[in-house]
């Protein structure tokens, strides 16, 4: 096994879904069903992390629409993406765990996450696991990808002192909505502290006879 499989197996085992702290909300539990087979990738858990639970709820649809599934044994496995290939909303971040004990989902995931080198500029990795809420009826609202991303290791959970120059890291992965077009630029809210808008200052008297005559 590899140290990015390694690191893979223990950011899933270090799950903190049965002692989620205040800052975390379970959205569902449950597994992938393979299509044309009775075969489950199970041991999943997708996990929002939150300050203020509601707030950024109403502001993350995949959360919305993982929550929506809550009862349902699994969801649908839909196969792998080229993460070039998509765009994807990353404005609520959705954290997916591993059961430790799940060793088909835990096989499957790294042969899909851990093989290839990371090379992309925003450490992603270059393939994701396609998945599909509901009927899938309308892909473009009911698709989303499971990828895995590069992150800075927590102090907690650094290894061994390294001769290595380079920050440890570790593979965590993640969900995103699939889009149907490239995200919009974020708008900045107003804030207190802007300017007033002005009015342009209103025609004199004087200007206006002139400009009658």
């Amino acid at each position: 096994m590899t140290s990015t499989d390694s690191a893979l197996v223990a950011s899933s085992s270090k799950s903190s879904v049965g002692g989620a702290a205040p800052s975390h909300r379970l959205l569902y539990r449950g597994a992938l069903a393979l299509p044309d087979s009775h075969l489950l990738l199970d041991g999943l858990s997708f996990v929002a992390g939150t300050t203020s639970t509601s707030e950024n709820l109403l502001e993350n649809p995949l959360a919305l629409a993982l929550e929506s599934m809550r009862g349902r044994p699994s969801l649908h496995f839909l196969g792998t993406e080229d993460l070039k290939d998509v765009w994807l909303d990353a404005t609520g971040e959705v954290n997916v765990y591993l059961h430790p004990l799940s060793t088909l989902s835990q096989v499957y995931f790294e042969n899909v996450l851990c093989l290839e080198p990371i090379t992309s500029s925003q450490k992603r990795t270059n393939v994701g696991i396609r998945c599909g809420l509901g009927d899938g009826s309308d892909p473009a609202t009911t698709d989303f990808l499971i990828y895995g991303q590069l992150m800075p290791t927590a102090d907690q959970d650094k290894p061994l002192p390294s001769t290595s120059d380079a920050p440890p890291e570790t593979l965590h992965i993640l969900a995103a909505r699939i889009l149907a077009h490239p995200p919009q630029p974020a708008v900045r809210a107003p804030r207190p502290d802007d300017p007033t808008p002005r009015r342009p200052p209103a025609l004199s008297g004087s200007a206006t006879k002139r400009k009658g005559i």
